[in-house]
């Protein structure tokens, strides 16, 4: 190690820079060995070949590692397809089976639904519910872009890692809520198809 140190200022030798070519052909050769970066070495060639190296390597073990974004992604997905099989489920419900008695729970679609009617109350809201999962998926995974949005109830400031926390667990409670939703419309529709 100190032969290098010594040697870095000093140009290489012709038997040194000269390709390796082994005996065995070019599968047998092993690669050329680059020196070791040393801390308050000057720097040369060989430290940033060293560096730029050590820096492929680190990125590509960043990119076999899935990022906070690709891990939300699915529950985007799924998210949305739950919206969207609310909005058809509901749309199906009060267009065919209104007549056996299927009505709509909630007061405020119930209030969407007399002034525009069934099919622009169910795509407003496939559209506010894939924008909300849209939300908080965002949220989950680079917290919000309003700081104000990532305080707390008292307003104090909240630390990153909790607010993406929080809209995470939203994001998986609001997944469930959507599939009890969506198996309560297909429950009422095969219950009003049967009577």
């Amino acid at each position: 190690m100190a032969d290098i140190i010594e040697r870095r200022g000093a140009q290489p030798d012709a038997a040194e820079t000269a390709p390796h070519a082994p005996p065995g052909g070019l599968l047998a050769a092993e690669p050329p060995r680059l020196p070791l970066a040393v801390p308050g070495a000057p720097h040369t060639a060989d430290n940033a070949n060293t560096t730029l190296i050590a820096t492929e390597v680190a990125i590509e073990s960043a990119d076999r590692q899935p990022t906070h974004r690709q891990l939300l992604r699915p529950f985007w997905f799924v998210g949305a397809l739950m919206m969207m099989l609310d909005g058809l489920t509901t749309y199906i419900a009060l267009t065919f089976f209104a007549d056996n008695g299927a009505r709509e729970g909630n007061p405020l679609a119930v209030w969407a639904m007399e002034h525009i009617g069934v099919a622009a109350t169910c795509v407003l809201k496939v559209l506010i519910g894939v924008a909300m999962m849209w939300r908080l998926a965002a949220a989950a995974d680079r917290g919000h872009k309003f700081a104000l949005l990532n305080r707390s109830l008292l307003l104090r400031k909240r630390p990153l890692w909790k607010v993406r926390r929080d809209a995470a667990w939203a994001l998986a409670f609001s997944l469930v809520l959507m599939g009890v939703v969506v198996g309560n419309n297909l429950r009422a529709i095969i219950n009003l198809s049967a009577a």
